[in-house]
């Protein structure tokens, strides 16, 4: 509830309070007294991510009239923490070409991209979509057509994304661009808010293109194709060239148009030799054409292109999977604006139809890591440059006020960075100048941290034209470096030797040292001095130039400021321990623990540039985390004081205990076979609650009887008994109050205690005791405060009339006492009370500052303190009306699950740590919301899926049944709750195996030959039989049945299909007895037969001399069965055909 009053405080008595009901003013001060803290909200107005930019330096350093200027700008994303829910969007652009049948190509792609789905299926809003190209370009084809029309993107778990990749028929020419169009079509055809990734695969240069009946390239964004719509595209191939158009040209055209939509792009050249062969510098054109990014090291988190040989590219795949489940990509940043007057934009700036100068800053990329189950992002700084130039000298601008630094915040919103003004000087152009070598001398950065690397770069620029020679160029600092620096490597002096066109540059690298002189806040400037010299000849004369150049080292001190406070936003001073740790894995930081805290802050000082951990390893009893117990801070120059506020709940009076439920849900597929993977999965349902207040409310007036203005004492006294008896007589609203009782105690050099005639120090029923009991305070001599609390501590422990469950307040109605123990209050600070005071006769600021730490020492706070006044009533209640009665979050964050599982099943993922089938899986935080509407406390179900495949057929429960298999978690009382997993049944049928069962052939093609015709053939004759099948991942049992009339039945032999070439497998076949008129054998495979291979058994037996007999063989893999039959003629023996081999 919450009421706002009209009018100014002034007229609050005069106009507004007498008008209020008794029972509103009752309703929103008890709401107050109750209070349990609310956690801080994070302001709808908070950017994430924080980017920012910061100017860097020009090169030259002293440009003159007419120069190319290169200008730098640092652009620097701060870490965020947030749930990125949006969906996801994945297009597949595959290589369908004629090329991709070469050494099994294909083959691996298949591979590749069937484990580059099953890794993103735990994804939530996931969807994907494939482009097959070779010379036209189609959406997820099936044998002949797309899947459906209107099925463009479909959910990462649908089976029917592997039967596309699986049908995928390398032929003809490689078309890139129009793979390219179609798949920018299948993304517009998506989610428009969707993050959406294109994914580009080629083993070649592209060969051809579409173009208009026109001659234009044929750039519409749709899904035709020549086959489908010939009338307004054509095809063209590049041995033919039109007009000088090529297949390349055609894909980095229409990779500009998908430039411009910011998708996450990533690319692979597959089998195109080295790096940086033609050919994958060719597909790096196409890959940049579409705005993804390649960088020198392939494993920088910013670089998207790959270059793969021809059997890796599954683990290239794997590696883009990886991204894109463990990242998140900022593409639209742009710097947006216009150049200051009188500069000209030369390079390095976008072509914009509104005339402004726009800079596009490469792609962001966050990288993922998980703290306790919160996502936080960070991303390393980039640098941007661009070229300007001007014809008049002088000093300009070089954005004008309106320039931003322009990007999409994770939520959607557009946010706009103001670019700081920064100003260039620009020389005159002097012939004498002219003809010199241009020296430069300056820090990489803006400025450095204490504890920094520093990058300082020394440089010769030589003039155009060739009419001076400049040799044996020199730059040396032995005598030029301050204190606060330190060569970190390598020798003071450089050489450069001859300078020929281009700009050689060398660095130093310094240690910026710890200067205890330094405070946090300032910056202090440090000059290190250069000298330079060179010969110049011209002409065959020489001249020495020499000269000095300095560059100024910027330095602060960083430092991390961790701030803990409740959710009141008081701070918390006791404890507490912080620990600060470098979050880059090559760090020489050592990890640094505080406890020390000072005003509710934890300070590091001296921390160098880089991204932090800090971790609040120590928390008071009874509190318990609001905002997590870590968090990821930057600290670099621009942003030397890293802070960040830890919210702590106070849970020591909470008395309702969260119930989490998990149920099962269902096992996909429905009818699992052998070795083949099953999800099982289960739902962790965590049950809405509401919070109950205390059984109820016990409320002590601690009324100081020697106050000279007892009078107003006694009316403010009276005006809360008089509000809250309308909750002691019965009437609450909504239910939330109920049973209040009231104590009084009231204190001069003793202390005495209102009793009721049947002696009841709580009372919940008043006949008017109270205000007799009040009015007939007399002032008196003696300030005793301490017994007064005392009193108040007995009433509200009493083990007869105080109940231990009741919310217990104390409101101290107080003048300062003469003298006083600072400590005074302690007999009921630390109880969990709610501690309020109004303090009387307060004139000057020494007493109210006495009078407070009077408050304080009794656990008060300054929202909990007043003074005495007409407004003292109002101010109370519009304070607690500023608090809501309940606080924001609950969380629960140890929820384990410990499972065993079956011993029909094997783990394939799921089941975290553990082994011999044992394992203990964390679950991520449940965090329980207030709901504002309904006031319960709801969270979201968690799904867990267990990926398990079975090992053998039969019924079989998931988990073992001789096991207790059980979550467990802490309840908010700290009590440890188990509950049973339920386990499920899961009905597992044999393997299904395709056989081919007939009479063996031989070897042809590198393929098994068998005939399953059936045949007629002679009594007595000897038949060669053969049985052919593929294993899958579970080695199957194999049961082979010969006609019991068969004679002279040869050794039974297995062999595995190797490369075109029979191998023979080196096993025992076992006999048994004759099952339904067949003599069986069993065979059993040995371990370590690869899923895949192709198994040959190969029989011999002799026909019975019979005629026009049928005689039947069988043999069963797993589940599967198939026979051979054979019938004997009417031929007579001597007409018996010889004997088939």
């Amino acid at each position: 509830m919450r009421f706002k009053w009209k009018g100014n405080k002034e007229n609050y008595n005069k106009k507004g309070f007498f008008k209020i009901s008794s029972s509103l003013l009752l309703c929103i001060f008890i709401l107050g007294l109750i209070v349990i803290p609310k956690s801080e909200p994070v302001s709808a107005d908070e950017i994430k991510p924080k980017i920012d930019v910061t100017y860097l330096g020009s090169n030259p350093q002293e440009p003159m009239t007419g120069q190319d200027i290169e200008v730098r700008y640092q652009v620097t994303p701060q870490p965020f923490q947030y749930k990125i829910v949006k969906e996801k969007e994945i297009v597949l652009v595959l290589d369908g070409s004629g090329s991709m049948n070469d050494n099994n190509k294909i083959g691996n792609l298949k591979a590749a991209a069937n484990a580059f789905i099953d890794k993103l299926k735990p994804v939530e809003n996931l969807k994907i979509g494939i482009v097959v190209y070779n010379y036209i370009a189609k959406i997820n084809p099936t044998e002949n057509k797309s899947i459906n029309e209107n099925e463009y993107l479909l959910d990462v778990r649908d089976p029917r994304l592997k039967a596309v990749i699986n049908n995928i028929k390398p032929y003809s020419q490689t078309g890139t661009g129009d793979g390219l169009r179609v798949g920018e079509f299948l993304l517009q055809k998506g989610d428009p808010n969707a993050d959406k990734t294109l994914i580009l695969m080629s083993d070649g240069e592209p060969t051809c293109y579409s173009i208009k009946k026109t001659g234009q390239y044929y750039e519409k964004i749709d899904d035709f194709n020549y086959l489908e719509n010939s009338n307004a595209i054509d095809i063209r191939v590049d041995d033919y060239a039109y007009r000088g158009k090529s297949g390349l040209e055609y894909a980095t055209t229409i990779g500009g148009i998908i430039k411009k939509k910011n998708h996450n792009i990533f690319s692979i050249g597959y089998g195109l030799g080295y790096v940086n062969s033609s050919s994958n510098i060719k597909m790096q054109k196409i890959h940049t054409s579409m705005g993804g990014v390649v960088n020198k090291d392939p494993s920088d988190i910013n670089n998207t292109f790959f270059a793969s040989d021809e059997g890796a590219i599954e683990s290239i795949f794997g590696k883009i999977a990886d991204k894109l489940l463990k990242s998140y990509s900022i593409n639209d940043v742009k710097v947006n604006g216009y150049l200051g007057n009188g500069l000209t934009a030369v390079d390095g700036f976008e072509v914009n139809g509104n005339n402004k100068d726009v800079i596009s800053v490469p792609p962001i990329v966050y990288e993922l890591t998980k703290i306790n189950g919160e996502d936080w992002y960070t991303a390393k700084p980039i640098i941007i440059t661009f070229k300007i130039k001007a014809n008049e000298a002088g000093k300009y601008h070089i954005f004008d006020s309106n320039s931003k630094l322009e990007y999409t915040a994770v939520d959607g919103k557009k946010i706009s960075v103001p670019i700081a003004d920064t100003s260039i000087v620009i020389k005159k152009f002097a012939i004498e100048d002219s003809k010199k070598l241009q020296v430069d001398f300056y820090p990489e950065k803006s400025g450095y941290l204490m504890g920094d690397s520093a990058k300082v770069v020394a440089g010769f620029t030589k003039p155009k034209g060739d009419e001076f020679n400049f040799n044996n160029a020199k730059f040396d600092i032995t005598n030029g470096i301050p204190a606060t620096i330190e060569l970190k490597e390598g020798k003071p002096g450089l050489d450069f030797g001859t300078i020929n066109d281009g700009v050689p540059t060398q660095q130093y690298s310094f240690n910026i040292k710890d200067n205890i002189t330094e405070s946090t806040n300032e910056t202090t400037s440090h000059i290190i001095n250069g000298k330079y010299s060179y010969i110049v000849k011209q002409d065959g004369s020489t001249a020495e130039v020499s000269g000095s150049k300095d560059a100024a080292i910027n330095i602060k001190r960083g430092s991390v400021l961790a701030e803990i406070v409740d959710i009141n936003g008081e701070k918390i001073n006791s404890g507490i321990k912080v620990s600060l740790q470098d979050t880059a894995t090559n760090s020489t930081f050592s990890t640094k623990e505080s406890e020390e805290i000072d005003n509710g802050v934890v300070k590091f000082n001296t921390i160098p540039t880089g991204n932090y951990k800090a971790t609040l390893t120590n928390i008071p009893a009874g509190y318990e985390f609001a905002n997590g117990k870590e968090a990821i801070v930057s600290v670099n120059y621009e942003n030397n004081i890293a802070k960040y506020k830890f919210v702590l709940n106070d849970i020591s009076s909470i008395n309702v205990n969260p119930n989490i439920n998990i149920n099962y849900k269902r096992s996909i597929p429905e009818n699992p076979t052998v070795g083949e993977d099953i999800d099982v999965d289960y739902e962790i349902v965590p049950e809405s609650f509401k919070l109950s207040k205390s059984e109820r409310e016990e409320i002590v007036l601690v009324l100081d009887g020697s106050s000279v203005d007892v009078d107003k004492l006694k009316v403010d006294a009276n005006k809360f008994i008089q509000n809250l008896k309308t909750f002691m007589n019965g009437w609450h609203p909504e239910g939330i109050l109920y049973n209040v009782k009231i104590g009084i105690v009231v204190y001069s050099s003793g202390a005495n205690i209102y009793e009721t005639n049947s002696s009841e120090i709580l009372i919940d029923k008043d006949d008017g005791g109270f205000e007799q009991f009040i009015n007939g305070i007399e002032p008196s001599k003696g300030k005793n405060i301490g017994e007064g609390l005392r009193k108040a501590e007995y009433i509200l422990t009493h083990p007869e009339k105080s109940s231990v469950n009741a919310n217990k307040t104390v409101i101290l109605m107080s003048e300062l006492p003469t003298e006083y123990d600072i400590k005074i209050g302690s007999v009921i600070k630390d109880k969990g009370y709610n501690v309020f005071t109004i303090g009387y006769g307060l004139g000057n600021k020494d007493k109210e500052k006495k009078m407070k730490e009077i408050h304080s020492s009794m656990g008060g706070t300054d929202k909990t303190f007043f003074k005495s006044g007409t407004e003292v009533i109002g101010n109370i209640i519009e304070e607690m009306n500023h608090k809501d009665s309940l606080q924001k979050y609950y969380r629960v964050n140890n929820l384990e699950l410990k499972v065993r599982t079956g011993d029909a099943f094997d783990e394939v993922d799921g089941f975290g740590e553990g082994n011999n089938k044992a394992h203990t899986i964390k679950i991520p935080e449940i965090i329980y919301e207030k709901n504002e509407k309904n006031q319960q406390y709801e969270a979201k179900k968690i799904p867990k899926t267990f990926k398990i495949k079975a090992n053998k057929p039969g019924e079989h429960y998931v988990f073992n049944e001789t096991n207790e298999n059980l979550m467990e978690y802490t309840n908010f009382k700290n009590e440890k709750i188990s509950k049973k997993i339920p386990n499920h049944k899961i009905n597992i049928s044999d393997s299904i195996y395709e056989i081919k069962h007939g009479l063996y052939e031989g070897v042809k093609d590198n393929q098994i030959s068998i005939s399953e015709e059936n045949v007629t053939i002679a009594g007595g004759t000897n038949v060669n039989f053969g049985a052919e099948f593929t294993t899958k991942s579970t080695a199957p049992t194999i049961n082979l049945g010969i006609d019991e009339n068969y004679e002279d039945i040869k050794k039974i032999k297995v062999y595995k299909l190797i490369d075109g070439e029979l191998e023979e497998i080196d096993m025992q076949i076992t006999q048994g007895s004759i099952i339904d008129k067949k003599k069986s054998y069993k065979i059993v495979l040995p371990k370590g037969i690869s899923t895949g291979t192709k198994i040959l058994i190969r029989y011999s037996a002799k026909l019975p001399n019979s005629k026009k007999i049928e005689y039947i063989n069988s043999i069963k893999v797993g589940s599967s069965l198939k026979n051979a039959t054979v019938t004997t003629t009417d031929t007579d023996e001597k007409d018996r055909l010889p004997d088939l081999f």
